[in-house]
């Protein structure tokens, strides 16, 4: 086995482990978070399919509308990432603080731009066709933990996100594109079950994709926040079992 396989098994790993072990600290959050995130991206497919698509202008326009569908999906991750990070930075005997004390020492308005800038980036990375948008979205993607763990502001983040990837690019490619593939194939797979047992209703497909969202998306949320500690020289903290009380 290759030491780029066996340090990505090991994120891996640890991502399911602290996905297992949170999931009930993490759904709801990520609900909040996601689900209207998913109802814009479902009026932005809405209008891609209402173009016609014959001329270069018409070309331009629904590649920007496609990049921007599969971007906004990042504003909630690169948020919850941060939640995230925070709360593995103040475990109490392996479980994770309350919300209420997250809510109120979560760095709102530098995640917020982060979003914005991030989401900026990546729209017009995916203008310049897939290749561009795909390495902005690798490159700035630590940018939301690198927030909460190092208390950077919003130009250092990014900055600092590009600097953290640039160090081991391969394994961040690879840990956060395997998520993100298996996180589509799967959410499709939700979604194509929701469809066929409750029909091909616009709200049903919806919500299928909200709900496969919620359920899904936080792993890529997680594998930011542990690669990002990863490269900065920090060690996760241990994680309670689901039974024990957040404190």
């Amino acid at each position: 086995m290759s030491d780029l396989a066996r340090r990505s098994g090991e994120v891996f790993r640890q991502i399911f482990h602290i996905y297992r072990r949170w999931w009930m600290y993490i759904l709801p959050f990520a609900a909040l978070l996601l689900i209207p995130v998913d109802l814009i991206n479902s009026l932005i497919d809405d209008q891609i399919r209402s173009l016609p698509d014959g001329t270069f202008t018409d070309w331009l326009e629904i590649s920007a509308l496609a990049g921007a569908s599969a971007s906004t999906s990042l504003v909630g991750q690169v948020f919850l990432a941060g939640a995230i990070g925070l709360s593995l930075l103040h475990t109490h005997d392996g479980n994770p603080p309350k919300l209420r004390w997250l809510s109120r020492h979560i760095n709102y308005w530098r995640l917020i731009g982060v979003d914005l800038l991030y989401l900026l980036i990546v729209v017009l990375g995916w203008m310049l066709l897939i290749i561009p948008g795909l390495l902005a979205m690798i490159f700035f993607s630590l940018a939301g933990p690198v927030v909460e763990i190092e208390e950077k502001g919003v130009r250092a983040a990014l900055v600092r996100s590009f600097r953290l990837v640039r160090r081991d690019f391969w394994l961040v490619f690879w840990v956060l594109l395997l998520t993100q593939l298996g996180g589509y194939y799967v959410g499709s797979a939700v979604r194509d079950l929701v469809v066929s047992l409750f029909g091909e209703e616009h709200l049903v497909e919806a919500v299928a994709e909200g709900a496969a969202s919620v359920f899904i998306e936080p792993l890529f949320a997680i594998a930011t926040v542990l690669l990002t500690m990863k490269l900065t020289g920090r060690k996760p903290p241990p994680v309670a079992a689901p039974h024990q009380p957040a404190s």
